[in-house]
Parts: C-alpha cells; structure tokens; sequence
C-alpha cells in the first residue's frame, strides 16, 4: 500500500499482514469502527477483546498516519 501524502510516511511502502489486509478492505467503504469489529469478530475465530482491541490499534494507527479518514 503506497503512501504518498505529506507527513512522517511520505513516499514509504506499507505491507499489511493477511488480518490488517481483512480489516483494510471493510475500510474501503463508509463503516463505523464498531461494523468492522462485528464483521472480524463474525469472520475470525479469537478472543472478542483482543479482535476488538487490535481493530482499535489499527484504525487509530491509520487516523494518526493519515490512512484513513473520519467521515460524518
């Protein structure tokens, strides 16, 4: 995933693992944080609070990095 926007990861190279690439793709259309987490939770076997925790470490990671975008 290429970033080419200004900021601490102009021109860089990002590569997600195969669960980062899963929560990505439900980003590519308008959810809310809480949609992704029930979609991860109903797609992955796994503690509920760690699912919910890392999908919680990723999109604030992407907000800050610019990677994503908050909508109203």
């Amino acid at each position: 995933m290429p970033v080419n926007e200004a900021g601490v990861l102009n021109n860089t190279m990002i590569t997600l693992n195969p669960t980062c690439t899963s929560i990505w793709k439900c980003y590519q259309k308008p959810h809310t944080m809480q949609e992704v987490i029930d979609e991860m939770i109903h797609s992955y076997f796994g503690n509920k609070t760690d699912i919910a925790k890392d999908i919680c470490r990723f999109t604030s990671e992407a907000l800050y990095y610019g990677l994503l975008k908050e909508v109203d």
